[in-house]
C-alpha cells in the first residue's frame, strides 16, 4: 500500500487557487473603498453648494440683485461667470466652485436671475 499524502502538484495547483480568490477578494475591498471615498465627496459637494447657495434664499430681493453681495468670497448676482473659491476638506478632496448668473428664459420676469453652480473637485 502506498503513503497517504498530497503531492507536490497538488499543494501548487491548491495553493495557486488559494492566491486568485484572495486577490479577488482584495480587489472587492478596494474598490468598495473608493466607492466610500467618492460618495463621501459626492455628498461634501452637495453641503457646500447647499451652503453657499442658502443665502440666496434670506437675502435676496428682485428690487435689488445688483446691490446683494454673497460673502464667500463668491462675487455678486450681477449677471456674468465667476470662479468663485476653493475650498478643502479634512479628507483630503479640494473643491472649486463657479457661478454663472443669466438673466431667465424670455417671459420671465424682468429681474430674474437664473444662478447655477459648479463644484468640481479632485478626487484624492
Amino acid at each position: 500500500m502506498g503513503k497517504g499524502g498530497f503531492t507536490i502538484l497538488e499543494v501548487f495547483v491548491a495553493t495557486c487557487l488559494i492566491a486568485l480568490v484572495m486577490v479577488g477578494l482584495a480587489n472587492i475591498f478596494l474598490a468598495g473603498k473608493n466607492l466610500i471615498l467618492h460618495s463621501r465627496e459626492k455628498a461634501a459637494a452637495a453641503e457646500l453648494a447647499k451652503f453657499l447657495l442658502e443665502p440666496l434664499y434670506f437675502e435676496v430681493n428682485q428690487t435689488n440683485w445688483n446691490e446683494v453681495s454673497l460673502d464667500y468670497n463668491v462675487g455678486n448676482l450681477q449677471k456674468g461667470s465667476r470662479s468663485g473659491s476653493i475650498i478643502s476638506i479634512p479628507f483630503g478632496a479640494t473643491f472649486s466652485t463657479y457661478f454663472d448668473v443669466s438673466e431667465v428664459p424670455p417671459g420671465g420676469l424682468d429681474q430674474m436671475r437664473k444662478v447655477v453652480l459648479d463644484i468640481t473637485w479632485n478626487p484624492r
